[in-house]
């Protein structure tokens, strides 16, 4: 979704909107050759053969019932994050200012760092109970506008360090290095 805080819609005045929506999907190394053919039978579904990818926002509401049937029944896991964005107007972050890491998409690497804690956090756990070891995670991030992807992995490097030095600033939650 559009990061974006400067401009949020309203009633009367565009913009972006006012929630912002990260989301990952989680598929077992083994299966990941398959998962074209769960997109291909999901948009088949849908009898609209001119589309080529899938917007949730964009469906009807009897389509978006049809698409969650679909993805329950696949062998993957979804992550979401949803953030109110009226709640993060305006709001100044000096630390990580200061740290001049992250310069282009704050918001959404915060958004990620969340979604990660959530996504290492069960696969530590998941590869742990299956495999007696924790196992590695490969994150594929889209490309989208106004984020830089060496933004977002030297934002993750400072957290890793922070993390090993035992200086993590928000220290509610960290991610579970030992599968990234």
């Amino acid at each position: 979704g559009d990061d974006g805080l400067q401009r949020i819609r309203t009633g009367s005045t565009p913009g972006a909107s006012e929630w912002f929506i990260l989301s990952a999907v989680l598929v077992r190394v083994e299966r990941e050759t398959e998962t074209v053919a769960w997109a291909t039978d999901i948009l088949n579904a849908l009898r609209q053969p001119q589309l080529n990818h899938l917007h949730f926002r964009t469906l009807r509401d009897d389509r978006k019932a049809l698409v969650c049937d679909r993805l329950a029944n696949l062998p993957l896991r979804i992550f979401v994050v949803i953030s109110h964005k009226r709640n993060m107007q305006g709001y100044v972050n000096n630390r990580a200012a200061a740290a001049r890491v992250n310069r282009t998409a704050w918001f959404y690497a915060w958004c990620s760092r969340m979604l990660l804690e959530r996504i290492t956090d069960y696969c530590a756990r998941r590869t742990e109970r299956d495999f007696g070891a924790h196992r590695p995670v490969r994150f594929e991030f889209s490309s989208r506008g106004g984020v830089r992807l060496d933004d977002i992995r030297d934002f993750y490097s400072l957290l890793r360090d922070q993390s090993a030095m035992g200086m993590m600033f928000n220290k509610v939650r960290d991610l579970a290095w030992s599968v990234v």
